[in-house]
């Protein structure tokens, strides 16, 4: 006989700023990463030595910023490092 199982994870990030303390005496380029949430969901069936399951993995598909990437330089160019979009699929496993 088979038996179910499922998990839901809600993950909620607050606001992050990247750069020096307020109190700095010159000016610098001190972005705030925006705040963000993810939600992954997990679905599967495990009998005596195999499991099946379903997942999703940030199903609202949020474009999360998680980091500052700057290239150093007097034309240095400033980007983000950036999240998994949504991504879906399947696991199978064997117990031997």
């Amino acid at each position: 006989m088979a038996s179910g199982y499922g998990t839901v994870d809600l993950n909620s990030f607050a606001p992050n700023t990247i750069g020096g303390p307020l109190t700095q005496s010159r000016f610098t380029f001190d972005p705030e990463l925006p705040a963000y949430n993810l939600v992954n969901l997990r679905v599967g069936l495990i009998r005596e030595n195999w499991e099946i399951a379903v997942f999703g993995n940030n199903l609202i598909d949020e474009r999360a910023f998680l980091g500052l990437d700057r290239e150093r330089g007097k034309r240095a160019r400033v980007g983000y490092l950036t999240n998994q979009p949504r991504t879906v699929g399947v696991t199978l496993r064997f117990n031997y």
